[in-house]
């Protein structure tokens, strides 16, 4: 999993040439050969490129702030479309690395086995993270379609049996 804070507890008050440790939401990992100088290089967001988990995840929260200015509430994930969203996230940059991986054999070898092999898996992470984007819900909630709406509205309102 990629590392996602930069925890300024260790960085502050540390000197230059101390070890950085870079926190991640279940561990913590020490890097010693990165100095504090050489953080700023390490983080460059213009010169880093973007995944397409990092997409996926800039999509949804743009989604969702759209959302929220159309409702007029502040709305945010739930712990569960959260962990969700990191799933998808992690299946689709896990395409993305297998894809170079297929494109890579594609130009190469060519070996079919491979080949088969590398697409399959392309495919299973791209439907994992289609089934976890789906279940996200942004906004009120799922929309309701009106002939469902006049079913439910026609079983609520219609006169008690005689028996």
């Amino acid at each position: 999993m990629p590392v996602s804070v930069l925890s300024s507890k260790f960085t502050q008050g540390a000197s230059d040439d101390a070890p950085v440790a870079l926190a991640n939401t279940d561990h913590v990992r020490y890097l010693p050969s990165i100095r504090k100088p050489q953080l700023a290089n390490l983080w460059d967001t213009e010169a880093m490129a973007e995944t397409a988990g990092q997409r996926l995840r800039g999509d949804l929260d743009r989604a969702l702030a759209r959302a929220a200015r159309e409702t007029g509430q502040q709305l945010e994930f739930s712990e569960v479309e959260a962990q969700l969203i990191e799933w998808a996230a992690d299946a689709v940059d896990t395409a993305d690395q297998l894809q170079t991986r297929y494109d890579a054999e594609l130009a190469g070898e060519q070996r079919p086995t491979t080949l088969v092999k590398l697409s399959a898996e392309i495919r299973t992470c791209r439907r994992a993270a289609a089934d976890w984007v789906g279940r996200v819900e942004i906004g009120d909630g799922r929309a309701k379609s009106p002939r469902h709406v006049r079913a439910g509205q026609a079983r609520w309102n219609r006169p008690p049996a005689v028996g």
